[in-house]
């Protein structure tokens, strides 16, 4: 390995985690992957299958599997459920960086459910990390959190924020601002931390190819079904979309900086509901909704199905908060990571894959 040092990642098998592990790996770094087992799949296979989707042609397993190892565990629990003693030692003693990117990503979760997951988890994961560092050699550990931490607040969110007196949209937001005053109190006992939080993620830049059909996807799911005439959406509305690759090579280069900061993983620009909808229209050939401000919009027009399936997605055709990033982009002004504008062929690019993977079709 050209670069002598480790990282833990936590979430590996997540849309980001993989693409994340992928980056890591391209750089040198060794990667010690947290994984559980699912329903007849082991840990292992779980991630390999996730590397195979975003390595996909440049797949080389005699390669890429030597800066790799899987370990079985899980972030519910203390020493995160890892049963094999010899890689909870191997951690502690071989581990310089970490990265938790694991979360439940719903937004229509039960709170208890969600905050197991995305509180206590990280709880369980900051407990480690002190391991790590009073046992090891860890300098540094970083956590993924969401620009939609900003919640409702009609604002213009910057990295110097946090608490602005903000409600949430849904329990995803509220338990990913918890989890980051979490890492706030661990920084205070004097864990190294950094904080990063991207904006909507979609596919990558070069082929849109994601494995998450979430968020901005599933209501033009609806829409392509005909399921909605009417559809509370403020057309104006501007959303920062960004791709995966492009969270991921921002994390990797910036997981390493010595001193503990705030970092958003944002585009350069916004992204309308309006071009959102008509780009999609165009391409897919579908009969969009008629939109109505969600301030004018009467839910009961809606039968109570349909009212479900279309709150979770609401607040997000309506948002209010704004971003900056000037300590990101003043990085890497002068480290020269692209930053590709969001546009009508990015949109496209990102549909594409939709058909490809029969998620959304033509018609």
């Amino acid at each position: 390995m050209n670069n002598s040092k480790n990282i833990l990642l936590t979430g590996i098998t997540g849309l980001l985690g993989s693409f994340l592990a992928r980056e890591l790996i391209d750089q040198g770094y060794g990667v010690f992957g947290l994984a559980r087992p699912g329903k007849g799949i082991s840990a292992k296979d779980r991630v390999i299958n996730g590397l195979k989707f975003v390595y996909g042609d440049d797949w080389n397993p005699e390669k890429i599997l030597r800066q790799i190892k899987v370990i079985e565990g899980d972030i519910i629990g203390p020493n995160l459920h890892i049963r094999n003693e010899q890689d909870e030692r191997a951690l502690i003693k071989n581990i310089d960086i970490i990265i938790h990117s694991a979360a439940l990503a719903e937004l229509n979760c039960q709170y208890s459910k969600i905050r197991k997951i995305n509180v206590d988890g990280t709880r369980y994961v900051l407990d480690f990390a002190m391991r790590c560092r009073d046992q090891g050699r860890l300098k540094k550990f970083n956590y993924i959190s969401t620009m939609y931490v900003a919640g409702k607040k009609d604002v213009v969110f910057d990295e110097t924020m946090y608490e602005v007196g903000q409600e949430f949209n849904n329990t995803y937001e509220r338990t990913k601002f918890e989890a980051e005053g979490l890492v706030r109190q661990y920084l205070m006992k004097g864990l190294n931390c950094s904080i990063f939080r991207p904006s909507m993620i979609v596919g990558d830049s070069t082929q849109g190819k994601t494995s998450n059909f979430r968020l901005v996807y599933q209501p033009l799911h609806f829409f392509a079904k005909g399921i909605y005439d009417i559809f509370p959406a403020d057309l104006q509305c501007k959303q920062n979309l960004i791709h995966v690759d492009v969270v991921a090579k921002a994390i990797a280069q910036l997981s390493d900086k010595g001193r503990s900061d705030v970092y958003h993983v944002i585009s350069p620009n916004d992204t309308s509901i309006e071009l959102f909808t008509k780009t999609a229209a165009e391409y897919f050939n579908i009969k969009m909704p008629v939109f109505v401000s969600p301030a004018e919009f009467d839910f009961s027009e809606l039968t109570p199905a349909k009212r479900q399936l279309a709150q979770q997605f609401v607040p997000y055709f309506s948002y209010k908060a704004k971003f900056s990033a000037h300590k990101t982009y003043d990085f890497f002004d002068q480290n020269q990571l692209p930053h590709p504008e969001f546009n009508k062929e990015s949109l496209i690019r990102i549909f594409e894959f939709c058909e490809k993977q029969a998620f959304i079709r033509k018609n």
